[in-house]
């Protein structure tokens, strides 16, 4: 069974849905604060005795704090899904992850239990066996990004239910 994309004249703005993260952004701002108060605390301790090197101590300390921050934030906390006319992409930091929608070979969804609650999955497959998939917990807005990824899809009715009914194995 093959979806075919949608006709060329039903164009539709780019919707971006992001996701829902609030324990990277604890562990990111937790993580800043004991960086940043290792540095005051050592700056406390080295002032007295070398202000320069107090200075310098906590300088760093605010460097490394951004630096960690910024890579924490790009690899983890804003990941996001895009869904435009040319197709699906998950974006997390510098990488993007695409599917054109020309190149969707079947579209699956499923439920799977998980520490005793109930997480439902959509996955788009590529022609080549390739595949991008979302849990419902990670995007802000679950159920309008599933609409809008089926509003881009021929005949999204005839999905397998679960997982198990794929011909393609999981990689």
């Amino acid at each position: 069974m093959d979806i075919a994309s949608a006709p060329a004249g039903s164009a539709t703005e780019t919707r971006t849905f992001r996701t829902i993260d609030w324990g990277g952004w604890a562990m990111l701002v937790a993580l800043g604060a004991v960086f940043m108060g290792t540095g005051i605390t050592i700056r406390q301790a080295v002032h007295a005795v070398h202000p320069i090197w107090g200075d310098v101590v906590l300088l760093g300390a605010g460097l490394v704090t951004l630096a960690w921050a910024a890579l924490y934030y790009s690899l983890r906390v804003s990941a996001h899904v895009v869904i435009s006319d040319e197709g699906f992409a998950l974006v997390h930091g510098p990488w993007r992850h695409f599917i054109a929608w020309r190149e969707v070979a079947r579209l699956s969804e499923w439920t799977m239990l998980t520490e005793g609650i109930r997480y439902d999955w959509v996955a788009l497959w590529s022609a080549n066996g390739g595949r991008l998939q979302i849990r419902e917990d990670l995007v802000a807005r679950f159920g309008e990004m599933r609409g809008a990824i089926l509003a881009h899809l021929d005949d999204p009715q005839e999905t397998p239910a679960i997982i198990a009914d794929l011909d393609q194995p999981l990689v």
